[in-house]
């Protein structure tokens, strides 16, 4: 876990799979947990597979920076053919993308397996 201050934290892990990439977030993406999260994306364009799925059941808040984050990556993955997913929507996670509107943007699956497809 990524303890940036108080009680905000951050963390990720990821499973690798020939066609897939599993990504579970975990915790609060905010100004200060930023670094850590470009980390994880940045890992993720390093070795992109052609499905990428993130698991977003343990994610408490996303602000709008991590928001434009993530759509820069599908936007990445797209242009390399690859498809950006996201799964397992936290409740607090699916009211900010329902409220963004980009829940119509991103493909999102109710649930999925807890390990790489």
């Amino acid at each position: 876990m990524t303890r940036v201050s108080g009680d905000l934290e951050f963390d990720h892990r990821m499973e690798w799979s020939e066609e897939s990439l599993l990504v579970c977030l975990r915790g609060q993406i905010v100004y200060e947990t930023l670094i850590p999260f470009e980390s994880c994306c940045q890992a993720i364009r390093a070795e992109p597979r052609p499905t990428v799925v993130l698991d977003l059941s343990e994610l408490m808040y996303i602000a709008s920076a991590a928001l434009g984050s993530l759509l820069g990556l599908r936007r990445w993955l797209e242009a390399r053919g690859s498809c950006l997913r996201i799964s397992a929507l936290s409740r607090e996670a699916r009211e900010v993308l329902r409220i963004t509107g980009l829940a119509r943007v991103f493909s999102i699956d109710a649930e999925m397996p807890a390990t790489a497809v």
